[in-house]
């Protein structure tokens, strides 16, 4: 299996600890969600939560991926972010609030910053 395709899932680890695919995106590539679904959780001890397209603000629906200890440790690092925005700071329930929810960064720029370093993003710089 070529994993250039599907980079943004097969890069997760501590440097990227969540990344994610529109279910489209893998299967015009080529490859079955499912068996991606179980390299990841197999060979490479990664977590896993396919949301349908009536669950996701992704059209088609996705597949994402998180390294759970990577993850779980930013979330510890961050918090009163967390907490502050009333968000799970645990690392399952926090994947399932961002396969479900865009944050903005106008409307919570903390809680951006960290989601974007959680997809291995720098966040976009604050305007002046």
């Amino acid at each position: 299996m070529k994993t250039g395709d599907l980079s943004d899932l097969f890069r997760v680890g501590a440097q990227k600890p969540l990344g994610y695919l529109p279910l489209s995106t893998i299967r015009k590539k080529g490859y079955d969600p499912a068996r991606i679904r179980q390299t990841l959780e197999g060979a490479q001890q990664l977590q896993t939560l396919t949301v349908g397209r009536k669950e996701s603000w992704i059209n088609s629906g996705a597949l994402f991926v998180w390294d759970d200890q990577a993850l779980q440790n930013l979330l510890d690092k961050h918090q009163a972010v967390l907490k502050d925005a009333a968000w799970p700071t645990e690392a399952h329930a926090f994947v399932d609030r961002v396969s479900h929810i865009v944050v903005e960064q106008s409307s919570n720029e903390p809680l951006y910053k960290l989601i974007a370093n959680a997809f291995g993003r720098e966040p976009a710089p604050t305007p002046n």
